[in-house]
């Protein structure tokens, strides 16, 4: 609530609450061998559904540089906060 004072008198405006900070959501990714994303699973919502979906959306579009073991690519679990 504010108050304010103006010539016409006191005036009493309500005000919306400040907006809540979307927190990160956290998505379990494995990458293929070939860099490529082939499963995204959201472990931790950010309490949006619509935000969520947007960003294991943009997150499977990505591409990584594969993990190498001796060499050789090889798939690998992420986590992205």
């Amino acid at each position: 609530m504010l108050l304010s004072w103006s010539p016409t008198g006191l005036s009493i405006t309500t005000t919306a609450p400040p907006p809540r900070r979307i927190k990160p959501p956290t998505i379990r990714l494995l990458v293929g061998a070939d860099g490529a994303i082939e499963t995204a699973i959201l472990e931790v919502s950010s309490g949006y559904p619509e935000f969520d979906n947007a960003m294991v959306s943009r997150i499977q579009r990505r591409r990584y540089k594969p993990a190498l073991v001796d060499g050789a690519s090889v798939s690998v679990w992420l986590r992205e906060p």
